[in-house]
């Protein structure tokens, strides 16, 4: 068993923050402390569970922070890429509307020649 400023000491942190810590996470901790004499003891599975809650969780909060860089990037990405859609989507119409008219003029011409001819 170790007392928490043994602890502290061991992760180079400040003894308040580990009782922080403590509190929050009674429950899980709760079969792995005992308190004597004014002091609180922690077991090895207690040891363990702090270092997960102190230093894991910590390279998971980097890890979710990368993530969400990336999601922003890929969401700006995405918005870039929509614009360029509708930009195509603009010009496809304008093509379209052209090639509309051409078709109409060929049909105009067509009926003349036809009507010429008879």
């Amino acid at each position: 068993m170790y007392k928490l400023s043994e602890i502290a000491n061991r992760f180079k942190i400040e003894k308040k923050v580990l009782i922080k810590e403590l509190l929050e996470n009674e429950k899980i901790l709760k079969n792995h402390t005992k308190k004597e004499n004014g002091l609180t003891y922690v077991d090895d599975k207690g040891i363990e569970l702090l270092y997960n809650i102190f230093f894991k969780n910590e390279d998971l909060k980097k890890k979710d922070k990368k993530a969400n860089e990336d999601i922003d990037e890929l969401k700006k990405k995405i918005k870039e890429y929509k614009l360029k859609i509708l930009d195509l989507d603009s010009d496809i119409y304008q093509k379209n509307e052209i090639l509309s008219e051409y078709q109409n003029k060929l049909l105009n011409i067509n009926r003349k020649i036809l009507n010429f001819n008879k």
